[in-house]
C-alpha cells in the first residue's frame, strides 16, 4: 500500500532529525513533486485535451492573417507528452475527420511564423505550434466541487499574498488533490460570484471533491496550420503541472501522484536536511536532485529505467517529419498519416 503524504513527511523529518519543521516539509514536499513532473514524463501526470478547432482567422495590426485561433490550452499544460510509448511526442498532437486521425507535426512558433497564411488557404492542418508568451499563473486556491455541476464554492486563497479578486471571468482553471486531477482540461471560469468565493466553471468536473487545489491563470495558446478549413475534433496528450497539496488535504490522508514512496522520503529528507546543515544532504540529494545523484538521484535513475510498462516494446527513433515526409520522399500516405 502506498504511503500517504504525511507518511511520507513524518518518515522524512525523522530521518532529516527535524521534528517540528512540518509547514516546510509541506512546502519542500510540494516542490519536490514539481520538480518531478518538470524533468521526467511519467504516466501519472499525463493529460488528455479534447477540444475543437478554432477556424477564425485573426488579422493582425500589421495586416497579416493569423492561423486559425487561438485555441487556448489547458493552464496545467507543461510539455507535449513523451510518455506515451516509444514514439512519443510524435504521436501526442492529433485531430480527427469523421473518425480518421491525423498527426499534426509538433512545430517551433518561429517555423510557424514563416508558413504563407492568407485569407482562401484553409485547408487539413498538419503543423501545431505553442505559444506561452501570454501564459501566466494567477493564483492558487482551494475549492469545493461536485460533479455534475458547474458551480465551485468556498474559494479561498492559499497563499496570503494573492487575493481572490485577482479572478477573472475567462481565465482557464486546473486541479484537484493529489494524484487525482478532475478538472477537466481546458475548462475555464464563465462567473465569479462572491467577490471570488464562488465560480462557474464550462465544464462540470469529473468528481466531487472537498477543499480542492485550483491552479487559476491565463493559458498558452495553440495555433494550428494550415488554418483548418472547419472546427474539427482535436485532441493533444501532455504532461501536466499537478495539483499542490495543502496541509488539510494532507491531515486528511492525501497521496502524491508520484508512485516511489522511498524516492520521495530520501529526496524529502535530504531538502530538509539543509535547514539544519546536516553533512549528510549530499549523501541523500547529491549537488541538488540530480537524476544518479544521491540516494534520491539513484532511485530515480532506477525507476525510471521501469517506469510506465514501456519494457514490453522496443524503443526506436523517428524521422523528423518535418524533414522527411510527403514532399521528401515516396512514402505511400499510410506511413505518413498514422493510421
Amino acid at each position: 500500500m502506498a504511503r500517504t503524504a504525511g507518511s511520507i513527511i513524518t518518515a522524512a523529518l525523522q530521518i532529516a532529525k527535524v521534528p517540528g519543521y512540518t509547514a516546510q516539509a509541506l512546502d519542500e514536499l510540494n516542490s519536490l513533486l514539481s520538480h518531478i513532473a518538470s524533468t521526467a514524463d511519467f504516466s501519472a501526470a499525463r493529460g488528455q485535451w479534447n477540444f475543437t478547432f478554432n477556424p477564425t482567422l485573426t488579422t493582425t495590426g500589421g495586416g497579416n492573417i493569423v492561423s486559425g485561433g487561438p485555441n487556448p490550452m489547458p493552464i496545467d499544460y507543461l510539455r507535449v507528452s513523451v510518455s506515451v510509448g516509444s514514439t512519443g511526442a510524435q504521436r501526442s498532437s492529433k485531430w480527427y475527420l469523421q473518425g480518421v486521425p491525423y498527426d499534426m507535426v509538433e512545430l517551433d512558433l518561429t517555423e510557424l511564423d514563416d508558413q504563407v497564411q492568407q485569407a482562401g488557404m484553409q485547408s487539413y492542418p498538419y503543423f501545431w505550434a505553442k505559444d506561452f508568451a501570454q501564459y501566466q499563473p494567477i493564483i492558487e486556491v482551494t475549492g469545493n466541487l461536485a460533479a455534475n455541476s458547474q458551480s465551485v464554492a468556498g474559494v479561498s486563497v492559499i497563499d496570503s499574498g494573492t487575493a481572490l479578486a485577482s479572478i477573472l471571468q475567462g481565465m482557464s482553471i486546473s486541479g484537484g488533490i493529489g494524484p487525482l486531477s478532475v478538472i477537466v482540461p481546458g475548462t475555464t471560469i464563465t462567473g465569479v460570484s462572491g467577490g471570488g468565493t464562488g465560480l462557474t466553471l464550462s465544464t462540470p468536473p469529473s468528481a466531487t471533491i472537498t477543499g480542492a487545489t485550483l491552479f487559476i491563470g491565463n493559458p498558452a495558446a495553440g495555433y494550428a496550420w494550415p488554418p483548418p478549413s472547419g472546427a474539427y475534433n482535436a485532441m493533444i496528450r501532455y504532461q501536466r503541472r499537478m495539483p499542490r497539496l495543502t496541509q488539510a488535504q494532507v491531515n486528511a490522508g492525501a497521496y502524491c501522484w508520484f508512485g516511489d514512496d522511498e524516492a520521495l522520503v530520501e529526496g524529502l529528507a535530504g531538502l530538509m536536511m539543509r535547514y539544519s546543515d546536516d553533512t549528510r544532504v549530499t549523501e541523500f540529494i547529491g549537488a541538488g536532485l540530480g537524476q544518479g545523484d544521491g540516494r534520491f538521484g539513484k532511485r530515480m535513475a532506477q525507476y525510471l529505467r521501469l517506469a510506465d510498462d514501456n519494457a514490453n516494446r522496443s524503443q526506436t527513433v523517428t524521422l523528423d517529419r518535418r524533414r522527411f515526409g510527403s514532399s521528401y520522399s515516396t512514402l505511400p500516405n499510410t506511413k505518413l498519416v498514422g493510421w
